[in-house]
Order: C-alpha cells, then sequence, then structure tokens
C-alpha cells in the first residue's frame, strides 16, 4: 500500500495540525511523511478531491453485526464492508448474539479476527449470563479476554440490586458499564413515541418517563457504588439534561445518541414505514434540537450508528408486528453533514465519531504524525451522491434514507496496513 492524500485538511481537535492543508504519504500502513507538494520517489496511488478532508480514523460505539446465530441479516464481513464504507476503522459490536457473548470464548471469536482487516472488532461482553439480567456474567475473564465494556445491549435491567452489583464489580476490574434507559414495566410492548403522532395514528406509545426514569435510578446507582456508567441511545432531552448535572457533581458517567435522533423527529410515522422503528423511539422534534444542543455543548460524548440489521420479513409487514432497528453504520456522516449542514462542524463531528469512542472506553487516541501507523479516514463534505440498494454494503436493507441523495462522502479509510477506498 503506497498512497498519497492530496491537499488534505487535517480535522483533529486538540492536534497541532488540525485546520492546515497538507500531504499525507502512507506506506506499508505507516505515515512517513507529512508536508506541502510531497514528491514520493515509489509509484503511488494519489487520493484526490476539491475539498479533501482527514481525521483519525472513526469509531462505532454500537452496532450489531448478528454474527454468530443470525447470519441471514448480517455477517462479520459484510459488516465491515459498510463500516469501511461508513469511514468507520473500530466497531464496538454488541453481545446480543446467539449464543450471547457471554464468555471468554465468545469474546475471542471477534479479537481473533483482528489485524488483517481496516475495521477492528471491539467486542461488548454481556452484562448477566445468557442476557437474562439475573447472574453477573465472567466479566473478569471476558476484559482478560479483550471486552471494552458490558452492556445488557437493549434488554434492560429491571432489578435495582443486579444494576447495583454490576456497577460495583466492573470499577473493581477497570470496565466500563452500558446501560441501554428503558423500563419496561412502563413501555411495555409500545412501539412508538407517545405523544399526539401516536394517538392519531392508533400506535402505542412510549412515554418518555420510561426512559427518564431509568436514568435517573442508574444515576443514583452510580452515586452509590461510585461506578463507571455509559449511557447508550438517548432519545429525550430530559435524560440528557440529567446526565449533564450528574457530570457537573463528578460521576463518571458518559453518553452517546444516534444519528437518526438528531436529524428526526416521530412526524416521520406518517406513513406507517416501519423502518422507522426503532428503539429508544424516534421523538419530538424538541428532543431532537435538545440532543443536538447536548452534543455541540459537550454534554453528549458521542454519535453512533446504532446499526441494527433486520431482514425482510421482519420489516415488510404491519407495522405492529415488524421488528425494531435500521441499518446505519454506512450513513451516520451523510446523513448528519445532509440534514445538519452547518449546525454541526466538521471538529465536533470528528470528536463524536473518532475521538471522544476512545475516551469513554480508556482507549488511546490515534496518532497522526510522521512514523505512526496510519489509521485514518478521509472524507469529502461536498461530494453528492445517491445511496442506493446497488451500494448499500449491509446484508440487509432496512434503511428509510435509501433512495435519498446525500452531500458528503467518505471517500476511504487505512488502518491495520489495509486501506479500503470508495469507488
Amino acid at each position: 500500500m503506497d498512497l498519497v492524500l492530496r491537499n488534505s485538511k487535517i480535522v483533529y481537535p486538540g492536534h497541532r495540525l488540525n485546520g492546515k492543508r497538507l500531504d499525507i504519504h502512507i506506506k506499508n500502513g505507516k505515515i512517513v511523511e507529512i508536508g506541502k507538494t510531497l514528491k514520493p520517489g515509489s509509484k503511488f496511488q494519489e487520493i484526490k478531491s476539491k475539498n479533501l478532508q482527514v481525521s483519525p480514523g472513526w469509531m462505532d460505539l454500537r452496532a450489531n453485526f448478528c454474527e454468530p446465530g443470525y447470519e441471514e441479516k448480517e455477517t462479520i464481513e459484510t459488516g465491515r464492508k459498510a463500516a469501511a464504507a461508513g469511514g468507520f476503522t473500530a466497531v464496538c459490536l454488541t453481545p446480543n448474539t446467539h449464543p450471547a457473548t457471554d464468555s471468554r470464548a465468545g469474546i475471542e471469536f471477534f479479537v481473533n479476527k483482528n489485524g488483517k482487516h481496516p475495521v477492528d472488532l471491539f467486542p461488548i461482553g454481556a452484562l448477566s449470563n445468557q442476557m437474562k439480567g439475573d447472574d453477573l456474567s465472567e466479566m473478569y475473564d471476558m476484559k482478560l479476554a479483550g471486552a471494552v465494556a458490558f452492556s445488557n445491549y437493549k434488554s434492560g435491567i429491571e432489578n435495582a440490586k443486579f444494576m447495583q452489583l454490576a456497577l460495583e464489580y466492573s470499577k473493581g476490574i477497570e470496565a466500563r458499564v452500558i446501560a441501554h434507559p428503558n423500563d419496561e414495566n412502563i413501555s411495555g410492548s409500545a412501539e412508538v413515541n407517545e405523544g399526539e403522532n401516536s394517538t392519531r395514528l392508533g400506535l402505542k406509545g412510549i412515554p418518555h418517563l420510561a426512559e427518564e426514569l431509568r436514568v435517573n435510578r442508574d444515576i443514583y446507582l452510580s452515586r452509590y457504588t461510585n461506578g463507571i456508567l455509559h449511557f447508550s441511545g438517548l432519545s429525550s432531552t430530559k435524560s440528557a439534561d440529567l446526565i449533564r448535572n450528574a457530570k457537573k457533581d463528578g460521576l463518571d458517567i458518559t453518553c452517546d445518541v444516534s444519528a437518526a435522533q438528531l436529524v428526526l423527529n416521530d412526524d416521520c410515522l406518517e406513513e406507517f414505514d416501519s423502518n422507522y422503528k426503532v428503539k429508544p423511539p424516534i421523538r419530538l422534534e424538541s428532543d431532537r434540537k435538545g440532543l443536538l444542543a447536548h452534543v455541540l455543548k459537550g454534554n453528549v460524548d458521542v454519535i453512533c450508528s446504532d446499526h441494527e440489521p433486520q431482514n425482510i420479513e421482519n420489516k415488510a409487514c404491519e407495522f405492529q408486528n415488524a421488528s425494531y432497528g435500521m441499518i446505519g453504520i454506512q450513513t451516520v456522516y451523510p446523513l448528519l453533514n445532509s440534514k445538519l449542514k452547518g449546525k454541526i462542524p466538521a471538529e465536533v463531528l470528528v470528536e463524536k465519531l473518532a475521538i471522544n469512542p476512545r475516551k469513554v472506553l480508556g482507549m488511546d487516541q490515534v496518532e497522526l504524525e510522521e512514523g505512526s501507523n496510519a489509521n485514518l479516514t478521509f472524507f469529502d463534505p461536498d461530494i453528492k451522491w445517491e445511496y442506493s440498494i446497488k451500494n448499500n454494503l449491509s446484508k440487509s436493507k432496512n434503511s428509510p434514507f435509501i433512495g435519498e441523495t446525500f452531500t458528503g462522502k467518505v471517500l476511504g479509510v487505512t488502518n491495520n496496513g489495509k486501506a479500503i477506498l470508495a469507488d
């Protein structure tokens, strides 16, 4: 591999080269030279674009690649292809596989696939055995094997005592607990945001209360245990308010929001498109604006894809019977860049997509210096392109954005001595 990124604007907040336009020469997986108008002596491939930009490789904090167990929806191979096309060189995989990722062997299944592909896999271990919420899993063994955090995914921990024990134990092994806040006693079998639209459309509504009560409970438990906690998948502005206040009190709490929550409101339900049926639900315009404000102020740490593939049988049915989830790992950047043009600076996007995910997990930041390994994402915010069935690289097609024209395109990634470039 011998690449030169020509006249690329470096987007890396806090870095000495942030904002500068330079050439970057990458050879055999290393950044060998950074400067103006480089002329490598060897034969090389040149990456050029009118507004080429480069940043540290992005990391998705929450995605489901469905393997093992649900390969009809997605596989590691297809998930990695979609991730690379979306600009991600690292993906944290949720534990809701079959069997659940609740053992050392389960973690090693993913870790052993790293090193030879530009997209690294970072498994999240199940917090409880078989994700049932009854008994703590083998967290220490999984941590030694390479688990980066622990979660019961979107199965809420109803037992407060169990959550207390999980926070106490995880603190001892310096691992973060990832909570998906939803009180299932309140949300029940409801499907969408509770409000005027749900009432008018005749759909069961999930009140904000289901999320906010659980956020409040787990903040109290974190305060009591001095635990290390991450809230994943916020949909309510009030939830973000509570987390902001907890951070001000010095609690080690972080949080994320999916890209879809920052661009959609529940008006999208008008046509009963089941691709908009997600958990947590798409909420009000006031929530969308409020969450975006929290992102810009730094109260929301990370933006993730919440990539949740579903096969056609699970979506091409009545809304009430459809499964939750949409694919999104390939469209995080173009979606945000297109829908929020001028409202979210490139530096903020890179902070939420590359810097903070690693910070949340206690990982080293990507180096962007001569002699360092090339772990980079390069993109052009001005390129227009259509997201179609043909160029969708996920095995599943459950995205409401297929057929849309986006502005902003990922041009490639490089990591582990390999590069994947856009067509």
